[in-house]
């Protein structure tokens, strides 16, 4: 990647991330309702009201309250929450493992099923495995993942016993323990992305193994797995890693959905509370951060176009 691209590309991601928190700021500071009587209750008297206002700096102008919050969240300070007063960033760095845990697991399953499907119902095109996989992809885009999620509490949990229903084990509690309070998570998440990574790469995989380079290989009597991995996979991913680039922000969105669902302490089910609870300032930081890493992995994400085909470097 050219140094002039870079640049541009650096200064998109930040604008994105600037619209963002002033799209944020914004919107939190629209909603019915005042922080104040939230933390105080409705009985507080005026007096005690302006005091806490002025107190958390909310007797000031929209525009002043955006532009020293953002000076400071250059600086690192997210801010304090309203109620706790513990500081924003370590809020979130102390329920970010539970939410990158989800994230990284659901990916790892999506594309550990996806990826072989969708190559064997490309080389397959139009056999019993390609329609099964086919029709029950379909059937998976028709179902959000919330709904996914209570009918896996339903079967594995309810019925067979199999996995608890909600809460959270730590990694110190047992690795076992652990990835059993996070499988129907996952899964929830997960069974929603396989048809979309399924598709996208048959499709892609499908145009590529019509191209000549293929039809040489296979008349040199190259094995079929050698030609599937090794010829047509790399140049058939670019539209799946892209996909799984931007997915990242899906992924939190269906995140916050599941955590809430199961119990989970992250970042999603702290952002839910934030809103309920209006601690704008949580809310903030909560969204700069997850912002500020979708920007990072879709810059991850053009970085890796330049290992898959170095032709992109060149402008």
């Amino acid at each position: 990647m050219s140094f002039a691209r870079m640049r541009s590309r650096l200064l998109s991601l930040v604008l994105v991330v600037w619209g963002v928190t002033i799209a944020t700021f914004v919107l939190a500071n629209l909603m019915p309702g005042d922080p104040v009587l939230a933390l105080l209750g409705e009985d507080a008297t005026p007096e005690n009201v302006a005091v806490w206002r002025a107190k958390l700096g909310l007797d000031q102008p929209l525009l002043v309250r955006y532009a020293d919050w953002l000076l400071n969240a250059l600086q690192g300070d997210f801010g304090a929450s309203y109620r706790t007063e513990e500081q924003v960033f370590d809020m979130i760095l102390h329920r970010l493992p539970v939410t990158v845990e989800i994230l990284l697991l659901t990916q790892i399953v999506a594309l550990a099923i996806a990826v072989p499907c969708g190559i064997y119902s490309a080389w397959r095109s139009g056999g019993h495995f390609d329609r099964a996989a086919m029709g029950t992809s379909l059937g998976l885009l028709s179902m959000p993942p919330f709904l996914i999620g209570i009918l896996l509490i339903y079967l594995f949990s309810i019925q067979l016993g199999l996995l608890p229903a909600t809460g959270y084990a730590s990694l110190d509690e047992g690795v076992l323990e652990n990835l059993q309070s996070l499988l129907l998570p996952v899964l929830a998440l997960a069974l929603a992305e396989i048809p979309v990574y399924l598709r996208l790469l048959r499709e892609d995989m499908m145009q590529t193994l019509q191209q000549d380079y293929i039809a040489v290989a296979r008349a040199k009597g190259m094995p079929p797995r050698r030609i599937l991995l090794f010829h047509a996979l790399r140049p058939s991913s670019f539209s799946l890693i892209t996909v799984v680039g931007v997915n990242i922000g899906r992924l939190i969105g269906g995140a916050i959905i599941v955590e809430v669902l199961f119990a989970l302490p992250g970042i999603g089910q702290l952002l839910i509370q934030s809103v309920y609870q209006q601690d704008f300032l949580v809310l903030q930081g909560i969204v700069l951060f997850v912002a500020v890493a979708f920007v990072l992995v879709n810059a991850a994400v053009d970085l890796l176009y330049t290992f898959l085909d170095p032709r992109t470097s060149h402008g």
